[in-house]
C-alpha cells in the first residue's frame, strides 16, 4: 500500500516566504534542501515500518533529477524536459541509517552554477500562491511531488484525526487556519489525509457566531468543521471540550488522534499529510506515542524555537533553542534527526497530537485555566513517548518579549500542581524555593503587585484539587485580572511623565528599537548578568541611596538586576508596545517582604497535606463527568 509523508514544499505568502527555508536556487538547477523538504531517516527507521521510499514527482522543463543523501549526490535520474510527466523514483532507504535525502532539479547541464538571491539569507523569495506547491514560478517549468513509502497492507495502521482548536476572540487567525485547512488539505482529494481530518473549533469566547467568513467557511466544509461554543475555562477547559467533542463522535467518524492547536498560530497544511503519513505507518511500540509540534517563530519564520523541551521541578530547558534552520547544517543537527530523548520531552500544545487511547473519558487534563496547562499532561503520558519531525508544527509569536501580568497567578499556581504530581525529590522544598524564587524576583524589579499575584497563586494551590474543581474559573480569573499589574500603552506612560523625563524614556525607547534583533534575542538569555554579594547585601540596591538616573527603560530581556539602585523604572514589553511603570516605595517593598514570612508559614502549616492531596485525587478527579459538569455556566 502506498502512503504519503511529506510534500515537496514551496514559500507561499500566506504561510511563510522566506525561500531558504525550502530551496536554493542556481543558475541552472534549483536545490530542494531547505529544511522543510529535508527526509529525516534516523527517524522514519526508529519510528515506522517503512522499508520501500520513493520519491512522486510531476515534472515539465527540467533535464534531470539528483538524488542527495546529505552533500553527496547519490542517483540521477535523466527527465523529458518538454512535456510534463510523472515519475516514482525509489530512494535507497536500506541503504542509510541515519541522514537525511533530498534532490535537485537541473535545467540545463553545464549552465554557470552561480547562486541567485532567492537561495541566499536576504529574504528574496520565490512564491507559489496558486495552491500548487510546485511550480517554479514559471509556467514552462513544473516540479511538484512527494515522498511515499509502499507498506505491506497489514503494517498500515488506521488513522482519522480530530483537530482541536481553542480560541478565545481571535477570528483574523482562526478565519485564516480554517480557510487554509479547508482549501489545501479538506477540499484536495488527491490527498490521503483529506477525508481522514474534521476540525473541531471550541469557542470560549462565544464570538465566532459574529464573523461571517468562518462561518462561510463551516458552511462549504459539508459538515467537517464544527464551531462549538463554550464556557471560558480557559485553553485547559477549551482544549479539553474538543477532547470530549472527539471522544464522543469517536465512532461515528473513525477517529483515532486528536490534534490539539492553538488559535494564534499559522499553521502549514502539510502537517496534515506528515502527520498522517507517520501515524499510518508507526511500529507498535510507537502506537500509543504522541506527536509534538516544532515551534517556529512568527516574527523570525526562520527561526526554530524548539523542537522538544526538558521539564524538572518547575524548570524548562532547551539548549538547543531558537535556531536558524536557513542554514543546512542546522537543519540535520542531531537535536533536530536524532532519536533517543522521546521518554525526556515535553511538547506544548500549541500542536500536540495524542492517541485516542491515551485520551480518554477517565483521564483528562485538569482544570487549570491557562499557561503552563499543557505540561501536566504531557508529562502525565510521557512514558508513551513523544516524537517530533520536521514540518510538523506551527509559527508563534516569540516568548521573550512579553511580561505575566495576570497569567502570573497561573505560572505559580499551576507549576506548583505540576511539581506536586511530577516532582522529584523533596517535594515541598521544590515548591517552596519556587515560590520564593519567585517573589525575589518581584522585589529585587519593584513589581509590588507581582509579589501579590504569587502569593495568591500559592494560597490558592494549597486549598487542594476540591477547590480547583469547585471553583468558578471565570470569577477567579476576573478577580486576578483586576488585582494583577495593569500594563498601559507606553505613550500614556511618556505623557504623564515630567518633561525631562519623558525625554529620556523615549530616548532609551527609540534606541531599544534600533538595536533589537534576533541575535539580541537568541544571545542576551544567554549573556544575562549574574548578581554579585553587593545586589544580595542590599536587595538589589533598594538600602542604599538611588542613583542619579532619572528614569530606566528594562524590558524581559534585561535581567532584574538591573534596576539596582534606580529610583523610577519603566517595564516594557515589545510584544504588545505597552508598559508598567514602577519606583521606589518603601512601604510597598515592607509589605512585600512580609509575605515571606506568611508563605513560610503557610507551608509549615498545609504543605505537606496539599501535596498529598493532590498526589492521590488529582488525576482521579478528571474524568469525563467532572468536566461535563466544571464546563456547566454557573
Amino acid at each position: 500500500m502506498e502512503v504519503q509523508l511529506q510534500s515537496i514544499l514551496r514559500p507561499s505568502k500566506d504561510i511563510c516566504d522566506i525561500a531558504a527555508l525550502y530551496y536554493h536556487r542556481y543558475a541552472d538547477r534549483i536545490e530542494l534542501d531547505g529544511y522543510f523538504n529535508l527526509f529525516y531517516i534516523e527517524k522514519r527507521k526508529a519510528y515506522t515500518t517503512i522499508e520501500r521510499l520513493f520519491l512522486s514527482i510531476r515534472s515539465k522543463g527540467y533535464g534531470s533529477l539528483l538524488v542527495y543523501h546529505d552533500r553527496e549526490e547519490i542517483d540521477k535520474i535523466v527527465l523529458e524536459a518538454e512535456k510534463e510527466k510523472s515519475y516514482k523514483i525509489e530512494l535507497p532507504y536500506q541503504r542509510y541509517q541515519d541522514g537525511v535525502f533530498w534532490v535537485a532539479a537541473t535545467v540545463a547541464e553545464g549552465a554557470a552554477r552561480e547562486r541567485q538571491s532567492g537561495g541566499s539569507h536576504d529574504g528574496d523569495v520565490l512564491c507559489d500562491d496558486r495552491g500548487t506547491q510546485g511550480h517554479d514560478g514559471d509556467d514552462t517549468r513544473i516540479l511538484e511531488g512527494m515522498f511515499v513509502a509502499d507498506v505491506e497492507d497489514r503494517a498500515v495502521r488506521p488513522v482519522g484525526i480530530g483537530i482541536d482548536i481553542c480560541t478565545y476572540r481571535r477570528e483574523p487567525y482562526v478565519s485564516r487556519n480554517l480557510t487554509l485547512l479547508k482549501e489545501r488539505i479538506l477540499e484536495r482529494q488527491e490527498l490521503d489525509v483529506s477525508s481522514h481530518v474534521r476540525i473541531y473549533v471550541v469557542d470560549n469566547g462565544k464570538t465566532l457566531e459574529q464573523h461571517k467568513e468562518i462561518w462561510q467557511t463551516v458552511a462549504d466544509s459539508a459538515g467537517r468543521i464544527q464551531i462549538f461554543p463554550n464556557k471560558n475555562a480557559g485553553g485547559a477547559g477549551g482544549f479539553t471540550r474538543g477532547m470530549l467533542e472527539i471522544l464522543r463522535e469517536k465512532e461515528a467518524h473513525h477517529l483515532t488522534h486528536v490534534l490539539l492547536m492553538d488559535d494564534d498560530v499559522v499553521v502549514e497544511p502539510d502537517t496534515l499529510v506528515r502527520l498522517y503519513g507517520l501515524l499510518k505507518t508507526l511500529k507498535p511500540e510507537w502506537e500509543d506515542a504522541a506527536v509534538g509540534g516544532v515551534l517556529m517563530r512568527e516574527d523570525h519564520p526562520h527561526i526554530l524555537f524548539c523542537a522538544g523541551e526538558v521539564w524538572e521541578n518547575g524548570v524548562i530547558s532547551n539548549p538547543q533553542k531558537n535556531l536558524d534552520v536557513r542554514d543546512f547544517d542546522t537543519a540535520v543537527c542531531p537535536y533536530l534527526t536524532g532519536v533517543g530523548n522521546e521518554y525526556d520531552w515535553y511538547s506544548g500544545w500549541w500542536c500536540c497530537c495524542f492517541s485516542l487511547n491515551v485520551v480518554k473519558e477517565d483521564d483528562l487534563p485538569l482544570p487549570v485555566f491557562i499557561h503552563r496547562d499543557d505540561i501536566e499532561y504531557v508529562l502525565r503520558n510521557q512514558k508513551k513517548g513523544l516524537l517530533f519531525l520536521n514540518g510538523i508544527g506551527v509559527w508563534h509569536k516569540g516568548f521573550e518579549l512579553t511580561f505575566g501580568g495576570s497569567t502570573l497567578y497561573y505560572d505559580i499556581r499551576n507549576e506548583l500542581i505540576t511539581i506536586a504530581l511530577h516532582g522529584t525529590g523533596n517535594k515541598k522544598r521544590v515548591a517552596l524555593r519556587f515560590v520564593m524564587r519567585a517573589l525575589t524576583v518581584a522585589a529585587i524589579r519593584m513589581r509590588y503587585q507581582d509579589a501579590e499575584i504569587v502569593y495568591r497563586g500559592f494560597l490558592d494551590f494549597l486549598k487542594g484539587p476540591s477547590w480547583l474543581w469547585k471553583q468558578d474559573p471565570v470569577r477567579t480569573n476576573d478577580k486576578i485580572r483586576q488585582s494583577a499589574s495593569q500594563y498601559v500603552p507606553v505613550e500614556e506612560i511618556i505623557e504623564r511623565l515630567p518633561e525631562e523625563e519623558a525625554a529620556d524614556l523615549q530616548r532609551q525607547l527609540d534606541a531599544f528599537w534600533a538595536d533589537l534583533s534576533m541575535d539580541r534575542v537568541v544571545e542576551t538569555p544567554k549573556q544575562k548578568e549574574k548578581a554579585s554579594w553587593i545586589h544580595f547585601v542590599t536587595f538589589n540596591g533598594f538600602l542604599l541611596p538611588h542613583d542619579r538616573t532619572r528614569i530606566k527603560m528594562l524590558t524581559s530581556l534585561d535581567p532584574p538586576w538591573d534596576v539596582f539602585r534606580k529610583k523610577k523604572v519603566v517595564w516594557y514589553e515589545p510584544g504588545s508596545k505597552k508598559a508598567l511603570l514602577v519606583q521606589r516605595d518603601f512601604r510597598k517593598m515592607k509589605k512585600m517582604l512580609g509575605l515571606y514570612s506568611k508563605v513560610w508559614i503557610a507551608s509549615r502549616r498545609y504543605l505537606d497535606a496539599s501535596l498529598a492531596d493532590y498526589q492521590k485525587n488529582m488525576v482521579l478527579m478528571s474524568d469525563g463527568k467532572a468536566w461535563k459538569e466544571y464546563l456547566k455556566e454557573k
